[in-house]
Protein backbone atom coordinates (compact mmCIF):
# COMPACT_ATOMS: atom_id res chain seq x y z
CA UNK A 1 0.00 0.00 0.00
CA UNK A 2 1.07 3.65 -0.19
CA UNK A 3 2.41 4.69 2.99
CA UNK A 4 3.56 8.75 3.27
CA UNK A 5 6.90 9.45 3.75
CA UNK A 6 8.57 12.97 5.25
CA UNK A 7 12.40 11.15 6.14
CA UNK A 8 15.20 12.49 4.59
CA UNK A 9 16.32 9.12 3.20
CA UNK A 10 13.09 8.02 1.93
CA UNK A 11 12.75 11.22 0.35
CA UNK A 12 15.98 10.43 -1.51
CA UNK A 13 15.39 6.84 -2.34
CA UNK A 14 11.87 8.33 -4.33
CA UNK A 15 14.14 11.34 -6.12
CA UNK A 16 16.31 8.11 -7.53
CA UNK A 17 13.91 6.28 -8.28
CA UNK A 18 12.23 8.91 -10.98
CA UNK A 19 15.36 10.85 -11.66
CA UNK A 20 16.18 8.93 -14.74
CA UNK A 21 12.27 9.53 -16.75
CA UNK A 22 11.67 13.00 -15.20
CA UNK A 23 10.47 13.85 -18.41
CA UNK A 24 7.30 11.36 -17.80
CA UNK A 25 6.90 13.27 -14.45
CA UNK A 26 8.15 16.44 -14.47
CA UNK A 27 6.30 18.30 -11.63
CA UNK A 28 6.63 15.53 -9.94
CA UNK A 29 10.33 15.51 -9.62
CA UNK A 30 10.88 18.89 -9.20
CA UNK A 31 8.58 19.73 -6.58
CA UNK A 32 9.55 16.56 -4.71
CA UNK A 33 13.38 18.26 -4.94
CA UNK A 34 11.95 21.69 -3.57
CA UNK A 35 8.73 20.80 -1.75
CA UNK A 36 9.07 17.48 -0.42
CA UNK A 37 9.61 18.28 3.16
CA UNK A 38 8.70 20.80 5.83
CA UNK A 39 5.49 22.35 3.69
CA UNK A 40 2.64 22.44 4.70
CA UNK A 41 0.67 22.36 1.12
CA UNK A 42 2.35 18.95 0.29
CA UNK A 43 2.16 14.91 1.11
CA UNK A 44 4.45 12.62 -0.50
CA UNK A 45 3.74 8.85 -0.30
CA UNK A 46 5.65 6.04 -1.63
CA UNK A 47 4.90 2.44 -2.48
CA UNK A 48 7.29 -0.21 -1.57
CA UNK A 49 7.49 -4.22 -2.71
CA UNK A 50 10.52 -6.38 -1.56
CA UNK A 51 12.51 -3.48 0.45
CA UNK A 52 12.26 -1.50 -3.21
CA UNK A 53 10.01 1.74 -4.01
CA UNK A 54 7.59 0.18 -7.14
CA UNK A 55 5.64 3.84 -7.26
CA UNK A 56 5.10 7.15 -5.93
CA UNK A 57 2.67 9.81 -5.59
CA UNK A 58 3.18 13.35 -4.08
CA UNK A 59 0.13 15.89 -3.50
CA UNK A 60 0.65 19.49 -3.78
CA UNK A 61 -2.82 21.95 -2.75
CA UNK A 62 -5.29 19.93 -5.10
CA UNK A 63 -2.90 18.14 -7.17
CA UNK A 64 -2.23 14.75 -7.42
CA UNK A 65 1.10 13.45 -9.15
CA UNK A 66 1.80 9.58 -9.43
CA UNK A 67 4.30 7.68 -11.31
CA UNK A 68 5.51 4.18 -11.29
CA UNK A 69 7.10 2.01 -14.48
CA UNK A 70 4.88 0.73 -16.82
CA UNK A 71 5.70 -3.20 -14.68
CA UNK A 72 3.59 -1.91 -11.80
CA UNK A 73 0.68 -3.66 -11.59
CA UNK A 74 -1.09 -2.72 -7.87
CA UNK A 75 -3.51 -1.03 -9.37
CA UNK A 76 -6.38 -1.10 -6.71
CA UNK A 77 -3.81 0.64 -4.23
CA UNK A 78 -3.42 3.65 -6.99
CA UNK A 79 -7.55 3.79 -6.84
CA UNK A 80 -7.49 3.77 -3.01
CA UNK A 81 -5.53 6.49 -2.89
CA UNK A 82 -7.18 8.57 -5.52
CA UNK A 83 -10.28 7.84 -3.44
CA UNK A 84 -9.02 8.61 -0.10
CA UNK A 85 -7.49 12.04 -0.91
CA UNK A 86 -9.86 13.41 -3.86
CA UNK A 87 -7.98 15.70 -5.83
CA UNK A 88 -9.08 17.93 -8.52
CA UNK A 89 -6.43 17.47 -10.80
CA UNK A 90 -4.44 14.26 -11.59
CA UNK A 91 -1.15 13.64 -13.42
CA UNK A 92 -0.01 9.59 -14.35
CA UNK A 93 2.50 8.38 -16.59
CA UNK A 94 1.49 8.42 -20.26
CA UNK A 95 0.67 4.26 -20.18
CA UNK A 96 -1.76 4.34 -16.97
CA UNK A 97 -4.84 4.01 -18.88
CA UNK A 98 -4.02 0.69 -20.44
CA UNK A 99 -2.79 -0.29 -16.89
CA UNK A 100 -5.60 1.11 -14.89
CA UNK A 101 -9.12 0.59 -17.21
CA UNK A 102 -11.17 1.55 -14.87
CA UNK A 103 -9.83 5.18 -14.86
CA UNK A 104 -10.78 5.27 -18.65
CA UNK A 105 -14.14 6.63 -17.22
CA UNK A 106 -12.11 10.15 -16.02
CA UNK A 107 -12.37 12.58 -17.95
CA UNK A 108 -8.32 12.96 -19.38
CA UNK A 109 -5.79 13.88 -22.14
CA UNK A 110 -2.83 13.38 -23.19
CA UNK A 111 -0.43 16.18 -22.02
CA UNK A 112 2.78 16.26 -24.20
CA UNK A 113 6.55 17.75 -22.46
CA UNK A 114 8.35 19.96 -25.15
CA UNK A 115 11.61 21.48 -25.04
CA UNK A 116 13.22 24.09 -27.09
CA UNK A 117 15.79 23.45 -29.41
CA UNK A 118 15.84 27.04 -31.45
CA UNK A 119 14.42 30.43 -31.08
CA UNK A 120 13.00 32.81 -33.16
CA UNK A 121 15.13 36.07 -34.26
CA UNK A 122 12.10 37.94 -32.49
CA UNK A 123 12.28 41.15 -30.31
CA UNK A 124 11.97 40.89 -26.50
CA UNK A 125 11.94 43.85 -25.26
CA UNK A 126 8.10 44.38 -24.74
CA UNK A 127 8.23 41.99 -21.92
CA UNK A 128 7.92 42.71 -18.35
CA UNK A 129 9.29 40.46 -15.13
CA UNK A 130 6.26 40.43 -12.46
CA UNK A 131 6.80 41.60 -9.14
CA UNK A 132 4.76 40.08 -6.01
CA UNK A 133 2.74 43.57 -6.88
CA UNK A 134 1.88 42.24 -9.95
CA UNK A 135 0.39 38.88 -9.31
CA UNK A 136 -3.17 39.37 -8.65
CA UNK A 137 -3.92 41.22 -11.38
CA UNK A 138 -2.37 38.58 -13.44
CA UNK A 139 -3.78 35.37 -11.72
CA UNK A 140 -7.32 37.66 -12.41
CA UNK A 141 -5.95 37.73 -15.67
CA UNK A 142 -5.63 34.05 -16.56
CA UNK A 143 -8.63 33.12 -14.60
CA UNK A 144 -10.76 35.88 -16.78
CA UNK A 145 -9.54 34.00 -19.80
CA UNK A 146 -9.00 30.83 -18.49
CA UNK A 147 -12.39 30.47 -16.59
CA UNK A 148 -12.91 26.63 -17.33
CA UNK A 149 -8.81 26.19 -16.56
CA UNK A 150 -8.87 28.22 -13.03
CA UNK A 151 -11.88 28.54 -10.34
CA UNK A 152 -10.36 31.14 -7.97
CA UNK A 153 -7.58 34.16 -8.65
CA UNK A 154 -6.90 34.41 -4.93
CA UNK A 155 -5.98 30.56 -5.00
CA UNK A 156 -3.64 30.67 -8.19
CA UNK A 157 -2.28 33.83 -6.69
CA UNK A 158 -1.39 32.65 -4.16
CA UNK A 159 0.67 29.61 -5.58
CA UNK A 160 2.54 32.03 -7.70
CA UNK A 161 3.48 33.67 -5.01
CA UNK A 162 4.49 31.25 -2.82
CA UNK A 163 6.80 29.80 -6.14
CA UNK A 164 8.53 33.15 -6.43
CA UNK A 165 9.05 33.91 -3.00
CA UNK A 166 11.11 30.77 -2.95
CA UNK A 167 12.48 31.26 -6.08
CA UNK A 168 11.16 28.12 -7.91
CA UNK A 169 9.08 30.00 -10.12
CA UNK A 170 9.33 33.44 -12.32
CA UNK A 171 6.47 34.87 -14.16
CA UNK A 172 6.73 37.19 -17.25
CA UNK A 173 3.91 39.12 -18.74
CA UNK A 174 2.86 42.35 -21.37
CA UNK A 175 0.95 45.31 -20.70
CA UNK A 176 -0.69 46.92 -23.35
CA UNK A 177 -2.43 50.94 -22.61
CA UNK A 178 -1.95 49.76 -18.62
CA UNK A 179 -3.99 45.98 -19.28
CA UNK A 180 -2.39 43.05 -19.02
CA UNK A 181 -2.55 41.57 -22.49
CA UNK A 182 -0.35 37.93 -22.73
CA UNK A 183 1.75 36.67 -19.26
CA UNK A 184 3.88 33.03 -18.76
CA UNK A 185 5.14 31.41 -16.28
CA UNK A 186 7.79 28.56 -14.93
CA UNK A 187 6.08 26.35 -13.01
CA UNK A 188 8.95 24.87 -11.05
CA UNK A 189 12.80 25.63 -11.25
CA UNK A 190 15.67 23.91 -9.62
CA UNK A 191 19.69 24.23 -10.01
CA UNK A 192 19.58 22.85 -13.45
CA UNK A 193 16.23 22.18 -14.69
CA UNK A 194 12.93 24.58 -14.79
CA UNK A 195 9.54 23.89 -16.04
CA UNK A 196 7.60 26.56 -18.31
CA UNK A 197 3.45 27.01 -18.92
CA UNK A 198 0.56 29.22 -18.25
CA UNK A 199 1.54 31.04 -21.25
CA UNK A 200 -1.88 32.93 -22.56
CA UNK A 201 -2.66 35.65 -24.75
CA UNK A 202 -5.59 37.67 -24.74
CA UNK A 203 -8.27 37.05 -27.64
CA UNK A 204 -8.12 40.67 -28.75
CA UNK A 205 -4.05 40.31 -29.40
CA UNK A 206 -3.97 37.29 -31.37
CA UNK A 207 -1.81 37.51 -34.83
CA UNK A 208 0.82 39.99 -32.83
CA UNK A 209 3.57 37.45 -32.36
CA UNK A 210 2.79 37.63 -28.45
CA UNK A 211 3.12 34.36 -27.96
CA UNK A 212 6.77 33.50 -29.76
CA UNK A 213 7.79 36.80 -27.63
CA UNK A 214 6.72 35.28 -24.59
CA UNK A 215 8.34 31.79 -25.04
CA UNK A 216 11.27 33.17 -26.06
CA UNK A 217 11.85 35.56 -23.40
CA UNK A 218 11.57 33.07 -20.50
CA UNK A 219 13.06 29.93 -21.99
CA UNK A 220 15.82 31.81 -23.65
CA UNK A 221 16.68 33.32 -19.77
CA UNK A 222 16.71 29.92 -18.08
CA UNK A 223 18.54 28.00 -20.59
CA UNK A 224 21.17 31.17 -20.36
CA UNK A 225 21.37 30.71 -16.41
CA UNK A 226 21.94 27.31 -17.19
CA UNK A 227 18.50 25.16 -16.98
CA UNK A 228 17.22 22.42 -19.19
CA UNK A 229 13.71 23.28 -20.03
CA UNK A 230 10.36 21.87 -20.68
CA UNK A 231 7.04 22.82 -21.22
CA UNK A 232 3.85 20.96 -20.00
CA UNK A 233 1.36 21.34 -23.34
CA UNK A 234 -2.23 20.41 -23.41
CA UNK A 235 -3.91 21.49 -26.65
CA UNK A 236 -3.40 20.27 -29.61
CA UNK A 237 -2.73 23.66 -31.27
CA UNK A 238 -0.34 24.76 -28.52
CA UNK A 239 2.23 21.53 -29.85
CA UNK A 240 1.46 23.01 -33.02
CA UNK A 241 1.95 26.56 -31.74
CA UNK A 242 5.38 24.87 -30.09
CA UNK A 243 6.42 22.85 -32.93
CA UNK A 244 6.36 26.31 -35.08
CA UNK A 245 8.67 27.96 -32.90
CA UNK A 246 11.32 25.37 -32.24
CA UNK A 247 10.15 22.53 -29.99
CA UNK A 248 10.18 19.37 -29.96
CA UNK A 249 8.42 16.29 -27.85
CA UNK A 250 10.73 14.83 -25.22
CA UNK A 251 7.73 13.01 -23.16
CA UNK A 252 4.42 11.93 -21.99
CA UNK A 253 1.72 12.21 -19.35
CA UNK A 254 -1.84 12.46 -18.74
CA UNK A 255 -3.68 14.56 -17.45
CA UNK A 256 -7.31 13.57 -15.18
CA UNK A 257 -9.46 16.81 -14.56
CA UNK A 258 -11.89 16.77 -11.58
CA UNK A 259 -15.32 16.79 -13.16
CA UNK A 260 -15.73 13.03 -11.99
CA UNK A 261 -14.01 13.34 -8.86
CA UNK A 262 -16.69 15.30 -7.05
Amino acid sequence: MFTRVDSISDLGMIEAFVKDDYFNCPFLYANLIKYGKNNEHTMVFAFHKDNSIVATAFMYYECLHVYFRDTFADFYEVEALVNELNPRTMFFPSYANKRIPSFNKYNNKEVLVMAPKCFQDIDITMVKNAEMSDIPRIAEFMCTEWADRYESPNALCEQIQERMKDNYGRTKYIEDNGKIVACVSSYAELNDFAICGGLLVSDSQRGKKLGSVMLKSIYQELENEGKQTCGIIVEDYSRVFHEKNGFAIVGKILQYNREVLI
